[in-house]
């Protein structure tokens, strides 16, 4: 099978392909497309596909990578998430946020903004799936132009929890971590399911991370745990669905939709 990446070089995208690694896939011919960081509703940009073997050649993801950095970089943090995630089968020490890593093609869309119009005009490599890593919202044009191919991974257990923050709501509502491998539409969470699944959420007892403030709070989930689940719930047993024709409907009249969380509901999910 072949499977295409495409988003922006985030912690996610990272994420994604360490765990193709490490829990040694042989099946997949695994590339990705490198969109930048700015996918704008509005733009006159001048567009290149650039080829590299290789992440970190020709695109600079700063801006997405410079949280999780702060939290990766420093000792006592990867240790800390190091041990937490092998009292669950998930294995990280082998991670490195700057590593180059080899693909079979990595595609950098070389722009600084475009159009969901605009991409979906380009000739992107030929693939059986693009898994997205990004954070905009696919239109039909686009999605139209990508085969209707775009599968993603929602922190959250469709159709029960959709939106925003979907990794904070589940610990928040029913203290259990939700993912769910979806193929996408035009409607936010709304499509036909290929596999989910609830972990048990065990909370992180640490004293360093009870005095970050609510912000570094949510930048330390977002820069580990919902990177960590996602993709290694992924790679160790839902890509595997995306061959069967037995998909679960999504039915859009059931569960709650939820937007981003506000101050002080974040103040009441966190360790």
């Amino acid at each position: 099978m072949k499977l295409t990446l495409i988003g922006q070089d985030n912690i996610l995208m990272r994420f994604y392909v360490h765990f193709f690694y490490k829990l040694n896939i042989k099946d997949v011919l695994l590339s990705a497309v490198i969109l930048p960081n700015n996918m704008k509703s509005k733009s006159k940009s001048s567009i290149k596909l650039r080829k590299s073997m290789s992440f970190h050649n020709f695109t600079d993801s700063k801006s997405n990578l410079r949280i999780p950095k702060l939290f990766w970089n420093r000792i006592e943090t990867r240790n800390l998430l190091e041990s937490y995630f092998l009292k669950q089968d998930i294995d990280l020490r082998s991670f490195k946020l700057d590593k180059q890593i080899p693909l079979n093609n990595v595609s950098y869309v070389n722009t600084k903004s475009m159009t969901c119009n605009e991409l979906s005009q380009q000739k992107l490599p030929s693939t059986d799936f693009f898994l997205n890593t990004g954070s905009f919202i696919y239109n039909k044009n686009l999605l139209d132009s990508l085969q209707r191919k775009v599968v993603h991974v929602h922190p959250g257990y469709l159709p029960e929890l959709r939106g925003g923050d979907g990794l904070l709501w589940s610990i928040y509502l029913k203290e259990e971590i939700g993912l769910t491998l979806f193929k996408m539409n035009e409607f936010i969470d709304e499509g036909e399911i290929y596999d989910r699944k609830k972990i048990k959420f065990n909370r992180i007892n640490n004293s360093s991370l009870k005095k970050l403030t609510n912000q570094q709070k949510y930048n330390f989930i977002f820069s580990s745990l919902d990177p960590v689940f996602r993709s290694h719930f992924f790679w160790s047993t839902a890509y595997k669905k995306l061959n069967e024709d037995s998909l679960i409907i999504n039915e859009k009249n059931k569960g709650i939709y939820k937007s981003f969380m506000t101050e002080n509901e974040l103040e009441k999910v966190f360790f």
